[in-house]
């Protein structure tokens, strides 16, 4: 893969208005829309996104949880290649 395709920023979109609320290569965060005021939860990681409800605690537990699993299988799926 090529040092320019690595660096692409990812663009992560509010789900309740569609405005872009971050804009980047490596993030865990949470931001606050500024046009709608949601707060969002943002993963992003070897050009996987994930929105996620930064509120609910038990199920952002989850969520980091499957997505751990989830880049462990791309991972693993990206070597077989």
């Amino acid at each position: 893969m090529s040092r320019k395709s690595r660096n692409r920023k990812r663009y992560v979109c509010c789900p309740a208005c569609g405005e872009v609320v971050f804009k980047g290569t490596v993030a865990e965060s949470e931001h606050i829309c500024h046009k709608c005021g949601a707060t969002i939860g943002a993963w992003v990681k070897d050009g996987v996104v994930v929105v996620y409800d930064p509120i609910d605690e038990s199920r952002e537990e989850s969520t980091a949880h499957r997505l751990s699993t989830y880049l462990d299988a791309l991972e693993r799926d990206k070597d077989k290649v």
